[in-house]
């Protein structure tokens, strides 16, 4: 039982997919005896499940059933749920089709990527998310933002992020460079209020202002200077040892 329903299925089928209801019924095949009124015995004595939702339960269950069906009827939002069932219920089967049935959806970077750390998924999933947290030109807005993810992964984007910017003397050609003082470009300065359609005074200064210096730099590291490789060795780093992954 699950909120208010009742479903009744056939146990093997679940057992054989699900580590979850395997470690219910060690024996792989529950004997349940109708008698006594034990647990699963009838809509009366129902086996219960707490904290989970009939709906979601239900797509579990035409997965587990009717696998074919379920791909071609679910939807982004059910095969979002589809991951989260996946890490409780410990069925690997569902995780790897949720993440493919996922490929084609939107996600924002630190979505996807706290995803991966809160299901137990392999961070190559969100490969892409990875390289925008480090290299984007957003990426310190994002890592700002980041305060769920773990530190040290937040620390080993930002390590990647800084050597990216670092090595451009001369991003997009408009003569702005590295930063140290706020982590953001320098920039020829301009009168008036800084805007790129003053008139520049050739002297250089933050491309903020000078009153203010906040840390997100606006532009995006380029192609050359993006390390495939380190965001490659960054994901390894965080590897998981489990079946949830692709």
């Amino acid at each position: 039982q699950v909120e208010n329903t009742v479903f009744r299925v056939p146990i093997k089928k679940l057992v054989d997919e699900s580590n979850f209801f395997k470690q219910m019924f060690s024996d792989g095949t529950p004997a349940i005896d109708t008698r006594n009124g034990e647990e699963g015995a009838s809509v009366d004595h129902p086996i219960a499940i707490p904290d989970e939702s009939a709906d979601d339960f239900a797509l579990l269950l035409s997965w587990v059933y009717t696998k074919s069906d379920a791909i071609a009827e679910f939807k982004n939002a059910e095969w979002r749920a589809c991951l989260r069932l996946s890490h409780k219920f410990g069925i690997p089967t569902l995780g790897r089709a949720a993440q493919n049935g996922l490929q084609s959806e939107e996600f924002d970077p630190l979505e996807k990527v706290q995803l991966c750390f809160d299901y137990d998924l392999d961070l190559a999933w969100a490969k892409d998310s990875v390289s925008t947290i480090c290299y984007g030109w957003n990426s310190l807005l994002l890592l700002d933002a980041a305060n769920t993810l773990p530190i040290k992964f937040r620390l080993e984007c930002m390590k990647l992020r800084e050597a990216a910017f670092k090595a451009q003397s001369n991003p997009n050609g408009n003569g702005f460079h590295w930063c140290d003082g706020c982590g953001g470009w320098m920039a020829p300065c301009y009168r008036g209020s800084g805007d790129a359609s003053g008139t520049s005074t050739g002297r250089e200064r933050c491309i903020y202002n000078n009153s203010r210096c906040p840390k997100p730099a606006l532009y995006i590291a380029s192609s050359s200077h993006r390390d495939e490789n380190a965001v490659s060795t960054l994901l390894s780093m965080f590897a998981v040892q489990s079946t949830q992954g692709p």
